[in-house]
């Protein structure tokens, strides 16, 4: 009844539901990965992911990555949402440019914008550490990634075919 509908509003609102006392919370929180959240990562990849299964002779290789691993590297980031993982960006810098290894959001909070909060955060961190480039590379079964990638001006380099898979290289300067 009403109750329900007042708990989904505080819910939408981002406000905290415990003990009935209303905390504000940020639409959106970037933070480090913790090792607690390597399960999540993993159910974020498998649902951001998995839609494309059907398209492809084996699962997309985000679908089984070690995120435990990589959040131990210390390079994981999550997006909070109103306070819930809702997003994730695995970073690897290198020399010369810093790669989006991974980037996700739960499909239900793509439209959102989280997207471009993770590129946000990526090129922010390549500034901080003084990389011109911002480079990511998305798999030729995933066509509907490109428009997203363009408005945020990135553009490909190349195509290969690794482990099996078809990608997409894409670059963009940072100014």
């Amino acid at each position: 009844g009403r109750h329900a509908l007042r708990l989904a509003q505080r819910q939408e609102s981002g406000l905290s539901t415990n003990l009935g006392t209303a905390v504000a919370r940020p639409a959106n929180a970037m933070r480090q990965a913790r090792p607690d959240d390597a399960e999540k990562l993993t159910r974020i990849a498998q649902a951001a992911y998995g839609k494309y299964v059907p398209r492809m002779v084996k699962a997309p290789a985000p679908m089984s990555y070690d995120y435990l691993a990589w959040i131990r590297e210390g390079n994981t980031y999550v997006l909070e949402h109103f306070g819930e993982v809702a997003a994730m960006i695995t970073l690897l810098p290198k020399d010369d440019h810093l790669m989006m290894r991974n980037l996700a959001v739960l499909p239900a909070f793509q439209g959102r914008r989280l997207g471009h909060a993770l590129i946000d955060f990526a090129e922010a961190e390549a500034k901080r550490r003084n990389l011109p480039e911002l480079r990511l590379y998305t798999n030729e079964k995933f066509p509907e990634t490109m428009p997203f990638y363009k408005s945020r001006g990135f553009s490909e380099t190349h195509r290969a075919q690794v482990d099996g898979y078809s990608f997409i290289y894409l670059s963009r300067t940072l100014t």
